[in-house]
């Protein structure tokens, strides 16, 4: 199984299990998730097709149907700005924003010790 590049920490606990699974030390499997992390940062949070396609539905905005990822602040801001666009463009019920600002706004609480501040260019 391919391994999530993404700096969350539900990723990071994924890989390490992915690389256990495989046979690998505990060790090196820490290491390898590390350097998984690493390479997400470096990216500046690009999300790639088969990325997006191995993360859980858990770190969507709308699950079930798979729109507005948010492995990461970046793109939990990214998903309350779209979601916004969305209502506004009339393609996009109140309700689902709802969901996908809540989701959003527990990734940016976490972040930064319980307090959502804004981000530069909101």
């Amino acid at each position: 199984m391919p391994l999530i590049k993404s700096k969350s920490k539900v990723a990071f606990g994924k890989n390490v299990a992915t690389e256990i699974k495989a046979g690998k030390p505990q060790k090196q499997a820490v290491a390898i998730a590390y350097s998984e992390k690493r390479a997400a940062k470096k990216t500046g949070g690009v999300l790639t097709t088969k990325t997006r396609k191995s993360l859980p539905k858990s770190e969507f905005g709308l699950p079930g149907e798979r729109k507005y990822p948010m492995p990461d602040r970046a793109h939990a801001g990214n998903a309350k700005a779209r979601a916004s666009q969305e209502v506004k463009a009339g393609k996009l019920s109140k309700s689902s924003e709802a969901k996908i600002d809540a989701k959003a706004n527990k990734i940016l609480a976490k972040k930064t010790g319980g307090k959502i501040t804004k981000i530069a260019g909101w």
